[in-house]
């Protein structure tokens, strides 16, 4: 239930949940408590990096690696905390996890460790040259067709290269903005506009009226998400109040 909150845009809502399942899973010893609470945690770090906690995000991602019996899963799991100690401005910790993460044998994962961690390098050191390692990692997920990672790429490189080229930065925005309306990604489509509006002056206020309409939308639909929840829980608790009466 906590996952689907957060899918949905309700992140506040689902950390609650997820803190009220923890509060149930007791038996740390047990293999599926131990995988279930390093659901929860990661869970909870997702909503926390939407709602740019990024200090809990990292905390909440370590504890799903403390309670993790999962090989891939720790992959996953290093590459989320380097990508949220980006966002900190702390890459020299960021590297070291993303370096754990680059060791898996997973192709996508690799790809996600690669892209992040080339983005720690470049941004501890304006003068590294990091696209190799991102057309690289491009590859992987065009190769895999996996359209969600070519959007982190896409992100990755219209950052990299908005001071540098602006052109090619407006064109992996446009790329961006493409695949993240095939793949019907609200976040992505927005990440791409708020650079196309920088970029593409001529189209400014065509690409502003698409950004507010989106974010309009989206609103709306978690507003919508959250009051089916609330009724949800209503009805659960109201039926389990007769069942212990």
């Amino acid at each position: 239930m906590a996952i689907i909150q957060s899918n949905n845009g309700d992140f506040y809502g689902s950390i609650e949940t997820s803190l009220e399942a923890n509060k149930l899973l007791r038996d740390e010893s047990d293999s599926i408590v131990k995988s279930t609470l390093a659901a929860s945690y990661n869970n909870m770090a997702i909503s926390s990096s939407f709602l740019k906690n990024y200090e809990e995000s990292v905390s909440f991602y370590k504890k799903a690696l403390q309670f993790s019996n999962d090989d891939k899963n720790r992959y996953i799991y290093n590459n989320n905390i380097g990508d949220a100690l980006i966002l900190l401005g702390k890459y020299k910790e960021a590297k070291k996890h993303l370096e754990l993460a680059s060791l898996t044998k997973d192709s996508l994962i690799y790809a996600k460790a690669l892209n992040n961690l080339a983005r720690a390098k470049f941004l501890e050191n304006q003068n590294y040259n990091p696209l190799l390692e991102l057309n690289k990692a491009l590859q992987i997920r065009q190769n895999k067709e996996n359209l969600e990672g070519q959007n982190s790429s896409f992100s990755t490189l219209a950052d990299y290269y908005f001071d540098k080229k602006p052109e090619k930065s407006l064109f992996y925005a446009y790329k961006l903005l493409e695949t993240a309306e095939k793949i019907k990604i609200p976040e992505d489509q927005v990440n791409a506009l708020q650079r196309i509006i920088v970029l593409d002056r001529p189209n400014y206020l065509k690409s502003f009226q698409r950004l507010t309409a989106i974010n309009d939308s989206t609103q709306t639909a978690r507003n919508k998400a959250k009051n089916q929840f609330a009724v949800i829980r209503y009805d659960v608790e109201k039926k389990m109040l007769r069942i212990k009466i």
